[in-house]
């Protein structure tokens, strides 16, 4: 019995015991599809390491990090449920590297910070995820409960500020007039001024090949494919003043995002395009015409049929009587 008792007690305590892992510093996992490289920057102890072909889970925590060109190494200091910390370095400066990170509560106000300064707030969408992109040289991240302090200056227009959540960009005039080249993923919004009011775009949904895009004060959805262009009339003056462009799509399949070239017009809308509508009801009528001549001449057709038959018939008949 007593032995029963300790070996009992050594399969709780080894259990116990390999339920933690303690992993080294500089140990290293590369997710096979993407550029990354995640090193670990000091001994780290969890219960859990998972590696898949696009991120790295640590407990229950994950961290998807992708660069637009080039590769990244994401150095790991800190990786719990209420605190993260980790150092970005790229081979391409230039670069945009594109951040997910998960195990925060739905709703939940995030503080990012960047090289120890206030830098984007963010907010947990319904699965716990948060999500932002970096352009620039090498920074360090923190990321953690917290709201955005009031007196932090606004975010440049080469980066974006946040609201609900989701990045804003605002490009500026001649931005938008030369042609603002943007990736956005779902639910990230432009925010721009057509003769002096605001408006928003917005990408709904990203496809392989495709993207849903609302423009907005006056709210119109519509899709594009890839190299396909969409003009909008935003004044309703008889003139179109945006052009959106679909470039490309970009990412992985839970993670697209919308290549898009944006660009400020001021083009007169051909005559034909306003009376469209026109042009197809009166096509519509010519053909109601068209039914009704053909139907004219079936019923000779079906008469000419009739007569034909009745006169074989009766040709027939007078044959049949006898002399």
């Amino acid at each position: 019995m007593k032995n029963k008792i300790l070996l009992l007690f050594s399969i709780i305590f080894l259990l116990n015991f390999v339920s933690a892992i303690t992993l080294q510093e500089n140990t290293q996992f590369k997710p096979s599809a993407t550029n990354t490289t995640f090193i670990l920057g000091n001994n780290l102890t969890f219960n859990s390491v998972e590696v898949y072909s696009t991120y790295l889970k640590l407990d229950n925590n994950t961290i998807f990090a992708n660069s637009s060109v080039g590769n990244v190494n994401i150095t790991i200091f800190n990786f719990t449920d209420s605190y993260k910390k980790f150092n970005e370095t790229k081979s391409n400066s230039s670069a945009t590297v594109s951040y997910i990170i998960s195990n925060f509560s739905s709703g939940a106000s995030v503080l990012a910070t960047k090289d120890s300064v206030a830098w984007i707030g963010l907010t947990g969408n319904s699965t716990g995820y948060v999500s932002f992109d970096y352009t620039g040289s090498s920074a360090l991240f923190e990321i953690g409960s917290g709201v955005m302090p009031s007196t932090t200056a606004s975010v440049s227009t080469e980066e974006s500020s946040s609201g609900g959540g989701y990045p804003t960009y605002k490009p500026t005039s001649e931005q938008l007039e030369e042609g603002y080249e943007i990736g956005l993923r779902e639910n990230w919004e432009i925010s721009f001024d057509v003769s002096n009011e605001s408006h928003e775009l917005r990408v709904d949904d990203v496809g392989a090949k495709t993207a849903t895009v609302t423009v907005s004060s006056e709210p119109v959805t519509f899709d594009l494919g890839v190299g396909e262009t969409k003009r909008l009339d935003l004044d309703s003056d008889g003139f179109y003043d945006l052009e959106v462009f679909l470039k490309g799509v970009s990412g992985f399949s839970f993670w697209r995002k919308a290549g898009l070239v944006v660009r400020l017009i001021d083009k007169e809308i051909p005559s034909k395009e306003i009376v469209e509508g026109e042009e197809e009801q009166n096509f519509q009528g010519e053909g109601v015409v068209e039914e009704e001549s053909n139907l004219w001449l079936w019923i000779v057709l079906g008469v000419v049929v009739v007569l034909v038959c009745f006169l074989i018939f009766r040709g027939k008949k007078k044959q049949l009587t006898p002399l």
